[in-house]
């Protein structure tokens, strides 16, 4: 249980341990897609793991708009950035379409495909969530999220003994896994199977979220497109103005996964706030190292990695991450 005011900021590490990718993978994958005319032809079914960028939009859309397209993607190849949010902050132009991009590799990463045969003995491929982020070890690592539970349930023995307002999460990921992992692990003990959302603490967007759908398809992928903002908006939006108050009234802020971005950070009004804080420097990255340093956070609060023994946000976690505030 966290006795005082605590705040998680969670960064692309965060969703990445899930096997989401993040934002310069998003826009790695987008160099690699081919343009109209190059794309492979053929009158297979739609399929969403292994369709192009093009075909989910015809499956979507019911049109590719193959200029238009291809103008996005020649952008993008002429591009000095190299991630998706920083490409579509220097073009605002094809922001849409890289909205409609992301939330396509998004939904890519969180699926699996069943197959089943009808009456007819016609066999049908259906993508489904491959909740993975339930999973409370990942590759032999524990999961981040169920430590961050773990470490919330603390000395607690029913929902109602659950402290919601001493822990905020703000999020700058794009998928609304936390919220679905938090609630699934409080329900899976019998402590706690009787949680509503009333006991589950805040999980602030600021770049919004693909929301979950019950059955997930092109056209679903396609509107939670919409739901997302990018730097552009996001820095002017007035919702961050309760991030910044959540960051300022705290006693404890975790830097989880989070890169540190300038511009996050001016989001977040960070560097002002006089919390203890505690970061993890997944492969000891130099530019990383210097703007921890620059928010004034001492070594002693900086779990760091090297880049031939890096430390994930789960390993860290592993080794008492959340519990820094009572070590050090």
């Amino acid at each position: 249980m966290f006795e005082d005011k605590t705040v998680v900021v969670v960064g692309a590490g965060g969703s990445a341990e899930f096997g989401l990718p993040t934002g310069p993978s998003v826009f790695g994958a987008l160099l690699e897609e081919p343009l109209w005319a190059e794309r492979r032809h053929g009158d297979s079914s739609f399929d969403l793991l292994s369709a192009s960028f093009d075909e989910f939009l015809l499956d979507a859309t019911g049109s590719h708009r193959g200029n238009e397209v291809d103008q996005f993607k020649i952008a993008a190849r002429n591009s000095f950035e190299n991630s998706i949010d920083m490409f579509a902050y220097r073009n605002p132009s094809f922001e849409g379409y890289s909205k409609k991009y992301t939330s396509f590799k998004i939904a890519q990463s969180m699926v699996k495909i069943r197959v089943f045969r009808d009456n007819w003995g016609d066999n049908y491929r259906i993508p489904e969530y491959n909740y993975l982020w339930r999973q409370p070890r990942i590759g032999g690592v524990r999961n981040w999220c169920a430590e961050l539970v773990r470490r919330y349930t603390l000395r607690a023995n029913s929902p109602d003994e659950l402290r919601p307002n001493m822990l905020k999460i703000i999020t700058f990921n794009y998928d609304c896994i936390i919220e679905d992992t938090f609630k699934f692990f409080l329900e899976s003990s019998e402590q706690f199977s009787g949680v509503t959302n009333d006991h589950v603490p805040d999980v602030l967007h600021v770049f919004g979220c693909v929301p979950f759908d019950e059955r997930v398809t092109s056209q679903s992928i396609h509107a939670g497109s919409t739901k997302l903002k990018f730097m552009r908006e996001a820095i002017r939006e007035e919702e961050n103005n309760k991030i910044r108050n959540e960051i300022h009234t705290a006693k404890n802020i975790f830097l989880a996964g989070f890169a540190c971005d300038p511009i996050n950070l001016e989001i977040l009004g960070i560097e002002s706030s006089e919390a203890r804080k505690f970061a993890i420097n997944y492969d000891g990255n130099a530019e990383l190292a210097g703007r921890l340093r620059k928010l004034g956070i001492p070594t002693s609060n900086i779990m760091s990695g090297s880049s031939n023994a890096p430390v994930s946000l789960g390993r860290a976690c592993q080794q008492g991450f959340f519990s820094f505030p009572e070590l050090v």
